[in-house]
């Protein structure tokens, strides 16, 4: 891996930095799995929902401990629902360059 293909090296006008060519293709690879598994629209899903939960033109909507462990509960499952695409796409890629 050290004499083959970590030497080839492209340069990033953008960053001013260099990226390793195989490191742009598992970042392409990742990248387009997790438009295809729809994986933004549950991001874009779970930031809509975020609104419902505390509006803006509210304060601090901590009325009770009830209410309060119902937003940490939520805010966990949202949390791990928005995780799991990203491991599954991180896995799957991984898995096709293996």
């Amino acid at each position: 891996m050290q004499m083959g293909l970590a030497m080839a090296v492209m340069n990033d006008p953008a960053n001013g930095i260099s990226i390793a060519i195989i490191g742009r293709i598992m970042f392409i690879t990742s990248m387009l799995l997790f438009l295809s598994l729809d994986a933004h629209l549950v991001v874009l899903l779970v930031f809509k929902e975020s609104f419902t939960y505390w509006p803006l033109d509210s304060t601090f909507p901590f009325s009770s401990i009830d209410y309060v462990l119902k937003m940490v509960s939520w805010m966990f499952a949202t949390g791990l629902l928005v995780a799991v695409p990203a491991i599954v796409v991180m896995l799957l890629s991984n898995i096709t360059f293996g």
